[in-house]
């Protein structure tokens, strides 16, 4: 019988301690809370607050004695942790394990074949454990359960599409008492899942589907509250996909925080499409600091073939009406999609000189399973998911942000660029907007508002420090800053040295020693 579970958040890496988390993970803690509403007896293990080591989880795990171990896989680089996590609890327990999230949901299949995963749930971890423990429990048919992935005599088991909650009007708060809250040094909250857009990069729609779905709005709240009043004044993030999608709710909320008087500095994320005035008016009332945008590309037809649904034109007026409204602006671009060229790379770069964003983090394109761009990728056959090495296509020190070798190759094979020049420009478009600072006095007095007096001159200082450290490059990104108008002929004249050939197998298990200097 089924009353004590376990679930584990793993750490980054199986082979670094490296500290990845900051806040409390959304959503084994989601899981938590609607587990023991049901009455069972949950604990958690958060791996990634402070780089727990696998031999540690486990040690722990014995502690506790759980009759079910649940594990989550919300992103690509736990792949090889949760794989290596899996086998070593099983060699040591013998109890159900289940692997759920996002990254488990799109590769079901494949995570099953792996030993000591007994089950793989897909879709939405609240409306799917509630019902496979309650099978177990009455040893009932688990053929019967949503979104079940399992093996029975050597066969794989799939009942079907993940289970999602029809709303979200019944689930309870997070189980933050489950936490040791002193660990974390921000707040993380969604007051909605879902997201109606096709972007062919995003994988958000493996779970939550296209559907969007709302907390109500004193649901959201009181978590506010209950986390303010218990935990102080943290810096806040809301990690909806589209924080401003509907107007009416939106604004709705922000009302009602500005009347709490919750006194929080906040960021959210949104498209530059589904914002105005007025509402910008209203988050910076209630505490926005600074909105994240999705930009990926400067080039409108990178934009196109991306399903992006925006265009660049649009990118400069929302950056502009977010800025008049006194909030920042983070901005996220890709380098290496399908198609990517120099002169569309160095669009971006002119789109961040125009803008000046207080970030612009480049990231290489990953082929996300379950995406549209992965689906491309394999039917056109330049990437196959069975040779994919996971350890290598995200950075395993994530503070540094280095760029790794084996994602830049993987990323070449699909676009005009070597592996080494995707690596080079990503850098120097994460650099562009640290000299959009510097060079422009009129963006240091809108930061000195934005974002006060002193903390703005230490990100000047720290600018400046790193580009003595760092002077070639800095001398090298502010020539071809300068010289953006001028472009593409200026382009072909700072070519960088091309890459080696692609290697074609990279190791599996090994992750690399190391990584791209910054």
């Amino acid at each position: 019988m089924i009353k004590r579970i376990t679930l584990i958040y793993p750490p980054y890496s199986e082979s670094e301690n490296t500290v990845t988390t900051i806040s409390v993970p959304m959503g084994i803690s989601s899981i938590a809370a609607v587990l023991e509403k049901k009455g069972y007896e949950v604990s958690i293990i958060d791996a990634s607050v402070d780089g727990t080591p696998l031999e540690e989880i486990v040690e722990k795990v014995k502690e506790i004695n759980p009759d079910l171990i649940g594990l989550s896989c919300i992103f690509v680089s736990y792949h090889h942790a949760i794989v290596q996590l899996a086998k070593m609890l099983k060699d040591q327990y013998d109890v159900p394990i289940i692997l759920g999230g996002n990254h488990a949901t799109a590769l079901s299949h494949h995570f099953i074949e792996k030993e000591g995963i007994d089950f793989v749930g897909k879709g939405e971890g609240e409306a799917l454990m509630p019902p496979f423990i309650e099978a177990l429990n009455s040893n009932s048919d688990l053929k019967k359960v949503e979104g079940l992935v399992f093996k029975e005599n050597g066969k794989i088991i799939d009942t079907g599409p993940g289970p999602i909650l029809k709303d979200l009007d019944d689930l309870p708060m997070p189980a933050y008492h489950l936490f040791d809250m002193k660990k974390y040094k921000a707040f993380e909250l969604m007051y909605s899942r879902g997201c109606p857009f096709k972007c062919t990069f995003c994988a958000s729609q493996v779970v939550f589907t296209r559907k969007v779905r709302y907390k109500p709005i004193e649901h959201t709240i009181g978590e506010l509250r209950y986390l303010v009043d218990n935990f102080g004044n943290l810096p806040t993030v809301f990690y909806d996909d589209t924080y401003t999608l509907r107007e009416k709710h939106v604004m709705k909320l922000l009302q009602r925080m500005i009347d709490e008087r919750f006194n929080l500095k906040w960021r959210c994320a949104t498209r530059v499409s589904v914002i105005k005035p007025a509402m910008l008016d209203k988050m910076k009332e209630a505490g926005c600091i600074q909105i994240k945008f999705g930009i990926e590309s400067g080039n409108d037809e990178m934009l196109l073939k991306l399903r992006k649904a925006i265009k660049v034109s649009e990118v400069r007026e929302a950056v502009y009406l977010t800025k008049k409204a006194g909030i920042m602006c983070s901005t996220f671009f890709m380098i290496g999609n399908i198609g990517e060229s120099k002169e569309s790379v160095f669009d971006s770069f002119r789109l961040i000189k125009d803008i000046r964003p207080s970030t612009a983090s480049f990231a290489i394109a990953i082929p996300l399973p379950g995406t549209e761009m992965a689906e491309e990728l394999e039917e056109t056959g330049m990437v196959t998911q069975e040779e994919l090495d996971w350890n290598h296509l995200l950075p395993l020190r994530m503070i540094t942000r280095d760029y790794e070798p084996y994602a830049a190759e993987l990323a070449a094979r699909r676009s005009s660029l070597t592996a080494e020049e995707i690596m080079t420009y990503g850098k120097m478009g994460n650099y562009m907007s640290n000299l959009s600072l510097i060079y422009s006095p009129k963006e240091i007095l809108f930061r000195m508002k934005a974002d006060g007096f002193f903390k703005t001159l230490g990100e000047v200082g720290k600018v400046l420090i790193s580009s003595i450290t760092n002077f070639s490059f800095f001398v090298k990104t502010s020539k071809i800053y300068f010289r953006l108008e001028k472009l593409p002929a200026f382009v072909e004249k700072t070519q960088v040295k091309p890459a080696e050939p692609i290697k074609k197998e990279a190791k599996k298990e090994e992750p690399l020693k190391e990584p791209v200097s910054s």
